[in-house]
């Protein structure tokens, strides 16, 4: 998983899919306002986080802010 926050408009649509209908609760929205942004727990990268690399939060994605590197939930 790739993570661009440069790109994100903090919807919380990676947060819900990641909370929700995978229930991981990897990601979460941390600060508050102009402040606010997307981590992972601990404020870690995918790779140190607890993360299993679904692909949810890509999926649902609709700025390409998190992407999935191996594209393993693309659609052809």
């Amino acid at each position: 998983m790739r993570m661009n926050l440069d790109n994100c408009i903090n919807c919380g649509r990676c947060v819900r899919a990641c909370d929700e209908i995978q229930g991981s609760f990897v990601l979460t929205m941390s600060g508050r306002g102009f402040e606010s942004k997307i981590t992972t727990d601990n404020d870690a990268l995918f790779g140190d986080s607890s993360c299993v690399s679904c692909g949810a939060c890509a999926h649902t994605c609709p700025t390409d802010a998190i992407s999935d590197v191996y594209q393993s939930k693309s659609v052809a």
